[in-house]
């Protein structure tokens, strides 16, 4: 999962938000002028500058990766790990097994 943190306006989120979009990565944006938790949220992990950037793991929550700013760069890398998750095959039979576990 994928969050940009910033204030909406901001010439380098509207970049950064238009290339997620463009690339077909799927995110959340989170104004931080009326979110406190989302603030501290960034506080703690130490992000300074907007828009910041925070990949968590969808399955367990915890953080894979953040950047700030404006950054092709990573959003590329996102958009093609993005792509690579989409493009694992389920398998049936590893579904029957797992739900046979339960």
């Amino acid at each position: 999962m994928l969050t940009v943190y910033a204030q909406p306006q901001s010439q380098a989120t509207l970049a950064t938000t238009r290339d997620l979009e463009r690339l077909g990565v799927p995110f959340r944006l989170v104004d931080t002028t009326v979110d406190l938790d989302a603030v501290s949220l960034l506080n703690r992990l130490g992000l300074v500058g907007q828009p910041a950037v925070v990949v968590t793991d969808p399955a367990t929550g915890e953080v894979r990766g953040t950047w700030t700013g404006h950054r092709p760069d990573l959003i590329a890398a996102s958009a093609a790990a993005f792509e690579a998750e989409r493009a694992v095959p389920s398998d049936p039979a590893l579904d029957d097994a797992c739900e046979a576990c339960q």
